[in-house]
């Protein structure tokens, strides 16, 4: 007998198996045997029922908000509470032991309004806008007293305490330096007078970092409070507005710059070592640990400071207001979101596992019901009971000749590709006590199998296709084949069972007509890049489907698959392979491949084909994958199984707004309505928005604020538009007869409650302009491109416009325009790449742009 040709990663495994497995670290690693990998989210949020899915596409997760009665502009957390300056609203003290969501529990007045807050011990110190330190007692949180105050100069932005001092940023009057040795008797002893304006201080050592707006960052020596002076600074871009310390870095928030890293190992020295341009003005930043989360005026977004010389934006949250503090425990993220309130992010990766040891080299898997089975090269079929996935079970195990490399289960039959040994068949109706039934042998050697109906499609290497009449299970017979010219190592029957298709190494894809199985005809060859090697299938409305094709190096590509089974011969799309895509699998929007020693990569697909959304890398060779509607189950090699969470469905839509637009419907006269009673106006809004990618209406929620008032608008699908992509609202409201402006938010659901703000747009009454249309209007041409595209819109007036490329994740890719513009025509070039000039992979990205008058997108297409 030849041996399965095509594989190659198979006999790279079997090399493989008697290398040590590395322990696990509390990753998602294929580690011994099986792995569940699960996702810890905040019960009382989600509900017990959403732990299985996860958010492939970013670190940021959503799960929740409180709003406070003012507007939250700095929070501090110590002992289970979170303690936020709430502006006028005063000190609001906020429990966050959980597992119910967070509840004020108490709160006090601070005159002049609560702008920073810091706690020390027993004691929080609150300073307000007009430079006063009051010291508050919150021995209990839920009985808060304030036990001292004390005036000293300038406008407060902020404090912070080290040992018997508080440390005021106090604006013009630079720092401010409080003896609060007595709590009871704060006391100050010196003022150290900045070049421009005190907005942030931190600590470390026997310094003082001061941001100190237009001048940048200032360092101060405390070795003695009463006679601290500035000792070092650095001119920043921007205006440095809050900075953090780390070791021996300084990350500086500079408003219209974005983050500054400055080296201070000497701190009368410091020199910037890095600038990562912000989606908006940054404010406030926390590191926690190897990532710094940022507030800017758009959200909240994460940035990688592994290497301080070289930070990444990584991921970014868009809340519809300013976050102006950030506070971080354990895998929460607590953003005072000005007039919002508290936005909660969760920061968790799904790192809770659970292992079993399975025997082999699981190469194939199938998955039906609460089991799964998986090919596990010579040790057989190997079965685990995952109905509690939290505490998997390995149940059963059969030899089996030969070296089993794939597995399809069809009722109570596993049918296993047991390479040189042909097609073998166990019984499983009891799968803790699995029976070896019956087996053909074949010419080659099985590589891969699927069953329809009563016959066995078996990818049989240089055998070529086979199909084997498996009625009586207990008896296989071959009833007829094609001899293909490469070497068949993939195959997937179409539900119609007339065509089967088979992924046939350098030969790329065939079309087989199977109507007559004692006589298979291949009716269509498809040339691939590369080898042919895995192959699935996925249905769509219009046409029939879609046939995604792994090849190895040559990563995935899509072929639309017609009414009559054939496969066009170009391919729509396609997607860069890390590690040589073995196999994938299609689960609603997501597609999951298996990646070899790259692990597994998370794809969406659009129309234009598929795009990247994660690499999960801490997997040890990934050679099969399956889905159910929960979960995705990964064969890995010498380390059995890993099970993920599906991705939650409707994530990774935060950038699919074109227009939002609102035009105000005036009364011509007053209606005095009933006899005897006041003449009354009536005003209306109707508002309509586009969408680049179709979302049911069902996900979004329109919700409009004024004065203080909220309510939700109800809206319909536009009848001109395509389904999903367009809808249109009227707001007749009668709150709207005696609000000055209203604010209309268009809120996405991933998941139930899990509402994320898409865009907002304001109305004003009383002016002629109509919100939304003096926002310019963004033109890409051409699109699709390659390898790059410009952008022209028009400015109405002149004013300041942001112009930038957004992954379809919400993600920064590239700022193309950034600063005042006149009005008129504008142009700008996007050559694909990113800002540290890196080639982006194919798919759709978002080219968006701000100004005063509002925010305009549209979708671009990159090929390659």
């Amino acid at each position: 007998m030849t041996g399965c040709p095509s594989s190659p990663f198979h006999r790279h495994v079997l090399a493989r198996a008697r290398r040590p497995i590395a322990p696990l670290r509390g990753r998602p690693v294929c580690g011994l045997g099986l792995v569940i990998v699960i996702l810890s989210l905040a019960s009382s949020l989600y509900g017990a029922d959403w732990w299985y899915c996860f958010n492939y596409y970013g670190y940021l997760k959503w799960v929740g908000r409180l709003d406070t009665p003012g507007n939250a502009s700095d929070i501090e957390i110590a002992g289970g509470h979170a303690y936020v300056a709430d502006l006028f609203s005063g000190l609001q003290i906020i429990d966050i032991t959980g597992p119910e969501p967070p509840q004020i529990v108490s709160s006090i007045p601070i005159t002049n309004g609560a702008m920073g807050v810091a706690v020390e011990g027993d004691h929080a110190f609150v300073v307000d806008a007009a430079a006063r330190l009051h010291v508050v007692d919150v021995t209990d949180p839920a009985e808060p007293e304030v036990v001292s105050s004390v005036d000293v100069e300038g406008s407060a932005y902020g404090v912070v305490i080290a040992g018997h001092y508080a440390y005021m940023a106090a604006g013009y009057a630079g720092v401010q330096i409080i003896d609060i040795t007595d709590v009871s008797d704060p006391r100050l002893v010196a003022t150290v007078n900045t070049p421009v304006s005190a907005m942030g201080v931190t600590i470390s050592g026997s310094y003082i970092y001061v941001a100190d707006g237009a001048s940048g960052l200032q360092v101060i020596d405390i070795t003695d409070p009463a006679t601290a002076q500035i000792v070092g600074g650095l001119n920043t871009p921007g205006e440095a507005l809050n900075t953090e310390i780390v070791g021996a870095y300084a990350y500086i928030a500079d408003s219209g710059t974005g983050l500054v890293v400055a080296d201070i190992t000497i701190p009368q020295s410091p020199v910037i070592v890095a600038v990562v341009p912000m989606p908006g003005n940054a404010r406030d930043m926390v590191l926690s640990p190897a990532f710094l989360y940022v507030g800017d005026s758009t959200g909240l977004h994460l940035v990688d400071v592994t290497d301080p010389g070289s930070p990444e934006l990584v991921d970014s949250y868009w809340p519809t207001d300013n976050v102006m503090s950030v506070a971080v425990v354990g895998d929460l993220v607590y953003a005072a979101a000005d007039a919002r309130g508290i936005e909660i992010i969760e920061t968790t990766d799904p790192v809770p596992s659970a292992s079993v040891d399975l025997p082999g080299t699981a190469a194939g898997i199938s998955v039906q019901g609460d089991y799964t089975y998986l090919a596990c090269g010579d040790a057989g079929l190997c079965v685990v009971d995952v109905s509690n996935h939290l505490d998997p079970r390995l149940v059963g195990t059969l030899t089996l000749p030969g070296n089993a490399v794939d597995v399809a289960v069809v009722g109570p039959y596993a049918y296993v590709a047991a390479g040189e040994s042909g097609l073998q068949v166990a019984d499983v109706s009891n799968p803790a006590s699995p029976r070896h039934v019956g087996g053909v042998d074949t010419p080659g050697s099985a590589c891969a199998v699927a069953v329809a109906g009563s016959l066995a499609h078996v990818a049989d290497g240089v055998g070529g296709l086979l199909l084997v009449d498996v009625a009586d299970p207990a008896h296989p017979a071959i009833v007829g084949g094609v001899d293909t010219p490469g070497s068949a190592q993939g195959v997937y029957v179409l539900n119609t069972r007339s065509k089967t298709y088979v992924a046939d190494g350098v030969s790329g894809v065939l079309v087989v007509d199977i109507v007559d199985p004692g006589n298979p005809v291949i009716v269509d060859v498809v040339e691939t890049l590369d080898d042919a090697v895995g192959i699935t299938f996925a249905s769509t409305h219009g046409i029939l489907g879609y046939l995604y094709v792994a090849e190895g190096a040559g990563g995935i590509q899509v072929f639309r698959v017609m009414a009559d089974g054939q496969v066009t011969p170009q391919a729509i799309g396609g997607l860069a392979s890390p590690g040589g895509a073995r196999n994938l699998c299609i689960s609603g929007p997501y597609g999951y491949i298996a990646e070899g020693p790259a692990g597994i990569q998370v794809c969406q697909y659009y129309r234009e084909g598929p795009q990247s959304v994660r690499i999960v890398d801490d997997i040890a060779e990934a050679l099969d994958v399956i889905a159910n509607d929960r979960y995705v189950y990964v064969a890995c090699g010498v380390a059995g199984l890993t099970v993920l969470p599906q991705q939650c469905a409707g994530w990774g839509v935060p950038n699919v707004l074109s227009t939002f637009t609102a035009a105000v419907s005036e009364p011509d006269a007053e209606d005095s309505g009933v006899q005897g009673t006041p003449p009354q106006r009536f005003r209306a809004v109707d508002l309509a928005w586009s969408l680049a990618e179709p979302i049911d209406a069902v996900s979004l929620r329109l919700n409009a604020e004024s004065a203080g008032d909220s309510w939700d608008v109800s809206f319909l699908p536009d009848p001109l538009g395509a389904a999903g992509m367009g809808y249109v609202a009227r707001d007749e409201s009668p709150l709207l007869a005696g609000a000055p402006s209203v604010r209309y938010t268009l809120l996405h659901a991933a998941s139930p409650g899990a509402w994320t703000a898409l865009g907002d747009v304001t109305v004003v009454f009383g002016t002629s302009e109509t919100p939304g249309a003096l926002v310019p209007q963004l033109h890409v041409y051409p699109n699709p491109f390659n390898p790059s595209t410009q952008v022209s819109y028009e400015m109405a007036r002149p004013g300041t416009a942001r112009l930038t490329v957004h992954a379809l994740t919400g993600a920064l890719v590239r700022v193309l325009a950034d600063g005042p513009q006149t009005a008129g025509a504008h142009f700008a070039a996007w050559d694909g790449r990113d800002g540290r000039g890196r080639e982006m992979p194919a798919g759709g990205y978002v080219v968006r742009i701000a100004t005063e008058a509002g925010t305009g997108a549209v979708k671009a297409v990159l090929v390659r």
